[in-house]
């Protein structure tokens, strides 16, 4: 059994990494015999998709150097999605939406026959039934109904790339 433990705030004690750290406390205890891997956003340097990212519409055989060196970053992070029976990821609110290094990463590990696949109804996961678990946390209330509900746009990330390739426990 393995959890994959993602950490996107840029602030060493923040609330989601204290919460990220204590849910796989948690885990660790029920699982004596199970691996952590954590990846550490702020510490991870993550490209960012630029024209090179039409290197994933290659077919891998006929990938040159410069496009294999390129999507090297993104081969290692699907591995460990991969790898993971259960995925914990600390999403705070910044600016009213995840944190770029969270967005970054998605950036990263959604891709097109790897992790998801589009048909008649869409796009669909490839990862089977992954379980995840999205801890949040913001500095102020923009519960449903309010004024602020508008400016909260981390929620619905998160919950659209959650239901894009993994089941929620």
């Amino acid at each position: 059994m393995k959890l994959l433990q993602i950490d996107s705030s840029a602030r060493a004690g923040s609330v989601t990494r204290r919460l990220t750290s204590k849910f796989a406390d948690e885990w660790k205890k029920s699982h004596p015999a199970g691996e952590l891997i954590r990846r550490d956003l702020s510490t991870t340097t993550l490209p960012l998709i630029t024209d090179d990212w039409n290197a994933t519409r290659v077919e891998p055989s006929k990938l040159n150097p410069s496009q294999r060196s390129y999507l090297s970053t993104s081969d290692a992070l699907i591995e460990e999605v991969l790898a993971a029976d259960i995925i914990v990821i600390g999403a705070p609110m910044y600016n009213f939406a995840i944190s770029s290094l969270l967005k970054a990463w998605i950036d990263q590990v959604v891709r097109i026959g790897k992790t998801v696949a589009y048909g008649p109804q869409g796009a669909q996961g490839l990862l089977g039934k992954k379980k995840v678990v999205v801890i949040t946390a913001r500095g102020g209330a923009y519960e449903k109904g309010t004024p602020k509900e508008k400016f909260d746009f981390r929620n619905p990330i998160c919950a659209m790339f959650s239901a894009l390739w993994v089941s929620r426990m």
